[in-house]
């Protein structure tokens, strides 16, 4: 099977959320294809738990795109 765009689940590009003044999410990009399996790591206060919530709209991004089957996600306080 040949992968084009239409195939893309997730986009984020440059994804940021601010905590009182300080950056905890800083540019985040990654693609996620339909069916595709993806993880964070890192230690504790890095950012994993924001990521996800910034991309399951539980939570308002600071900056950044976000995509989600190739429409672009727009937040109403940006």
């Amino acid at each position: 099977m040949q992968e084009t765009e239409s195939n893309t689940a997730i986009e984020a590009m440059g994804l940021t959320k601010d905590y009182n003044s300080e950056q905890r999410v800083n540019g985040v990009d990654f693609t996620l294809k339909e069916k595709e399996i993806f993880g964070i790591l890192g230690p504790s206060g890095a950012g994993k738990s924001s990521i996800f919530k910034m991309v399951t709209f539980a939570m308002q991004r600071t900056s950044g795109h976000l995509k989600v089957l190739g429409r672009e996600m727009v937040p109403e306080h940006l």
